[in-house]
């Protein structure tokens, strides 16, 4: 989650959604350091004191390096749920409708989810993006 999330920058509600996503368990009313150990336990992290990866406002960690896409994923009429994406064991949800910074794995994983669409007009297989999105910018 550290290439991920900046655990100590997120709110306690955001905190129990990402234990939600991984399936930790969470007794009683615990305190935002409570959970932050949670989840770093049930990653396998270490103390906090080990160095995320630089983050930006977003939450969305982008390695040292790397280059970074500002993205917005495409609001669907039929389809509410947030966007999993996931690249090299790092995985963030991304609302849709919102601007977003991810590094090059991410974003080469939003570039080639497809689907398999019948047209119908030439009655031929056709290959068309599972999330449409817009890059707003590109950084070195």
């Amino acid at each position: 989650m550290s290439d991920n999330l900046d655990l100590n920058s997120l709110t306690k509600d955001q905190l129990k959604e990402q234990a939600q996503i991984l399936g930790v368990t969470l007794k009683g009313n615990p305190t935002e350091d409570t959970i932050r150990e949670k989840l770093r336990e049930a990653l396998g992290e270490g103390s906090p004191s080990a160095a995320p990866a630089k983050s930006d406002d977003t939450g969305i960690a982008v390695r040292k390096g790397e280059k970074r896409y500002t993205i917005e994923i495409h609001k669907d009429g039929k389809d509410k749920q947030p966007v999993f994406l996931g690249c090299n064991g790092r995985t963030v949800r991304i609302k849709r409708g919102e601007q977003v910074t991810i590094g090059e794995g991410l974003f080469q994983s939003l570039k080639n989810a497809t689907e398999s669409r019948l047209d119908t007009e030439t009655e031929e297989w056709v290959q068309v993006p599972s999330y449409p999105y817009t890059v707003l910018s590109v950084e070195e």
